[in-house]
C-alpha cells in the first residue's frame, strides 16, 4: 500500500498510507473481532481453537525462544516472573465479575455467587440466634415440665443445662431421642444426659466461611457462640450459614416484611425477633440503625 501511495500521489502523501492502515487494522483486527468475539464466545472459540492449537505446535520452538528472550529481559530489569504470572483474581475482581453478569444469569443465582464472595466478611455473630430465642431444656425444672417441652420442640436439636444455659450439659438431638423411644417405652432425665452430645463452642469473631468449613470437619451441626470471657452469646447451624447464601429456609420475604411497620413520622417498628441484617436489607440501609422494639 505504500508503494500504491507513493508512485499515486508522491512521498509526501505517505501520511494517507498511515491512516488508512491504521483505520483498517482498528476495524478489522481490532474492534470487529472483539465485539463479535464477545457476542458469540462458544462459536468463535470453537471456530478458532483448532487452527490455534496446530499453529501453536508448529511454531512451539519460535514461541519458546521468544518468551525465553522477553522473560531473560524482564529478569535483567528486577522483574519477578514466578510471582506475577501465578496471580489470581482479588476477591473484589471476582465481585466485578458476577455484578457483570446481570442479565446473562438469573438474578437468584447471581445473588447466591455474591453470598458465598461474602462470607468471609461476616462472622458468627452476624448470623446467630440470640440466646434470647434459644430454646433449652433446664435440668433443674421438674422432669413433668421437662417431657413437655420436648414433646412440643419444632427444632432438630435441644441444650440441655441447669439454671441458665451457660451451665450447658449438653446438646440433644430428635434423631437420637427419636432411636432411643423406639426400642425404650420409659424416658427419664439420666437418659437425656446420656444420649447428649457435647457442645461445641466457638469465638464469636469467627468468619463464616471458616466456620462452614469447621462444620463439614467436624461433622457438627450446631455451635454455641461464646464471648471472650466464655459467655454464651447465641447458637449458630450450618442452615443459618447456608441461608446467607440461599436465602431464608423458613421465613419468606413477606413474613418479614410483615414484622416492620413504618411510622408516619418515617421510622420503622421492628419485631425485635428479625435480624439486623435482614432488617437492612428489606429497607435498603447499609448500616446498623436505632430501631424500636415491640
Amino acid at each position: 500500500m505504500t508503494i500504491v501511495t507513493v508512485y499515486s500521489w508522491g512521498e509526501n502523501r505517505v501520511w494517507v498510507t498511515t491512516l488508512l492502515l491504521t483505520l483498517v487494522l482498528l476495524v478489522f483486527s481490532e474492534a470487529a473481532p472483539k465485539t463479535l468475539a464477545a457476542l458469540y464466545p462458544e462459536r468463535v472459540a470453537r471456530l478458532i481453537a483448532f487452527p490455534i492449537f496446530i499453529l501453536r505446535r508448529i511454531f512451539y520452538p519460535l514461541i519458546w525462544l521468544v518468551n525465553v528472550m522477553s522473560n531473560g529481559l524482564l529478569r535483567l530489569c528486577g522483574v519477578k516472573l514466578k510471582h506475577s504470572l501465578t496471580e489470581s483474581l482479588s476477591h473484589e475482581e471476582l465481585r466485578s465479575i458476577v455484578y457483570e453478569t446481570t442479565g446473562k444469569i438469573p438474578l437468584r443465582y447471581q445473588s447466591m455467587l455474591l453470598g458465598i464472595l461474602d462470607l468471609n466478611k461476616l462472622t458468627v455473630n452476624d448470623v446467630m440466634v440470640s440466646r434470647r430465642y434459644t430454646q433449652g431444656l433446664n435440668l433443674n425444672r421438674p422432669w413433668a415440665e421437662s417431657y413437655a417441652l420436648l414433646t412440643e420442640l419444632q427444632q432438630d436439636w435441644v441444650p440441655l443445662y441447669r439454671e441458665n444455659i451457660n451451665q450447658l450439659s449438653g446438646v440433644l438431638y430428635q434423631r437420637d431421642l427419636a432411636s432411643f423411644l423406639l426400642k425404650h417405652k420409659e424416658l427419664s432425665q439420666e437418659n437425656l444426659l446420656a444420649l447428649s452430645h457435647e457442645p461445641y463452642f466457638i469465638p464469636e469473631q469467627t468468619p463464616l466461611n471458616i466456620q462452614l468449613h469447621n462444620f463439614q470437619e467436624k461433622r457438627e451441626q450446631v455451635a454455641f457462640v461464646v464471648d471472650e470471657y466464655g459467655e454464651i452469646l447465641g447458637s449458630i447451624t450450618v442452615e443459618d450459614i447456608l441461608e446467607e447464601i440461599v436465602g431464608e429456609f423458613t421465613i419468606g420475604i413477606t413474613d418479614l416484611e410483615k414484622m416492620i411497620q413504618v411510622q408516619a413520622d418515617g421510622s420503622y417498628l421492628a419485631d425485635g425477633m428479625i435480624p439486623v441484617r435482614e432488617f437492612n436489607r428489606l429497607v435498603h440501609w447499609t448500616c446498623r440503625s436505632k430501631v424500636r422494639v415491640l
